[in-house]
């Protein structure tokens, strides 16, 4: 039977596809560990003999050098001496994760996991497939999948196991970012939503026959189901989101006008807590930005709701668009809160004060 065969027919009987490792590459890693334990020079190709120091003396373990997924063959001794478990063979992406010098040595001086280290006492004293995650602190952390799956005994006995590691950083780091998405498109749609119940209730109240009143809460509240609109399509949008995640906005704001639009929308608000709103806007085109107007207008919303939050009741709170700071005079008046210094650059400033 030639070897590939015999290393099929191990891969069939005993070993399983790790991390989603190619069949191929699996039947690879299962001929390097029947080398590895038998040590058999016999099966070994003479182009590869134990002198070729490309491959350290076995058929494909150039292969398994190549993959970039960290892999280790463990063996033990006594279930109860950490100091039994070794890795017989670690490929090169494992030497350089782990910082290893030599493919063989003591498993505890390469990975002190305890988590780690149990799924392999699982999968070598137990005979149990077990998995695990693995954090690689540091400047550029990594969140690994630690896979320990059951060999077959070596010769004399010993309790053999495969232990893989995946590397997840960018997996976890895109889960993060959808969470963080999720929460802000659900904050950003409660804002608008408030917006129109206020309306809602007082059309349905006092305003009911006040047709001027009627006209313009109807006009705001068609603007605020509008940008639930975009806000939804978004949502539904997010890989094209991911996609334009470091793309600069091209479109000309005129700030002061979406200030005006998010006081609009925090009147009834506003109402509620007896609250009265006082914008000081410059002219229009005065204040004029590069940006995602949605985006400005969020965050007009986002500090209108906190400082209608955190004031009292009957409070006033001044809602100012301040153009033509440097950026030192809008940092040093950002410091001293609303008193701003007067306009001499080109910078706009926006600012709400309870």
């Amino acid at each position: 039977m030639s070897l590939a065969a015999s290393c099929l027919l191990i891969v069939s009987g005993r070993l399983e596809v790790v991390g989603g490792l190619a069949a191929a590459v699996v039947v690879a890693l299962s001929a390097l560990v029947v080398l590895v334990v038998a040590k058999r020079p016999d099966l070994v190709p003479a182009t590869q003999q134990a002198d070729d120091p490309r491959a350290g003396g076995l058929p494909y373990a150039g292969l398994a050098n190549a993959l970039r997924d960290p892999i280790l063959v463990i063996s033990a001794g006594n279930a109860e001496d950490l100091s039994t478990r070794r890795y017989l063979f670690a490929n090169r992406a494992a030497r350089e994760v782990f910082r290893l010098d030599r493919e063989t040595g003591l498993l505890v001086a390469a990975i002190r996991d305890p988590e780690v280290l149990e799924a392999v006492d699982e999968a070598l004293f137990g005979g149990i497939a077990a998995d695990c995650v693995h954090q690689i602190p540091g400047v550029q952390a990594k969140t690994l999948r630690a896979y320990a799956r059951p060999l077959d005994p070596a010769a004399d006995g010993a309790p053999l196991a495969l232990l893989a590691f995946r590397d997840e950083t960018e997996l976890r780091q895109v889960e993060r970012t959808r969470a963080d998405f999720l929460a802000n498109a659900s904050h950003e749609l409660r804002t608008p939503l408030a917006s129109l119940a206020g309306f809602i209730e007082t059309l349905r109240g006092h305003a009911r026959q006040d047709e001027g009143a009627r006209d313009r809460f109807l006009a705001i509240m068609q603007a605020q189901t509008e940008r639930m609109n975009r806000l939804i399509d978004d949502l539904m949008s997010l890989s094209r989101i991911e996609l334009n995640e470091h793309v600069a906005p091209g479109d000309r704001v005129d700030l002061a006008r979406a200030v005006m639009d998010a006081v609009d929308a925090a009147a009834p608000l506003a109402r509620q807590r007896d609250v009265r709103l006082v914008p000081d806007l410059p002219p229009a085109g005065i204040a004029s930005v590069v940006g995602d107007r949605d985006q400005l207008v969020q965050v007009a919303q986002n500090l209108i709701d906190n400082a209608l939050k955190y004031s009292p009741d009957g409070a006033t709170v001044g809602i100012r668009v301040i153009a033509g700071l440097t950026a030192a005079q809008a940092v040093a008046g950002e410091r001293r809160g609303c008193r701003c210094s007067p306009p001499t650059g080109p910078r706009v400033s926006m600012r709400c004060c309870g």
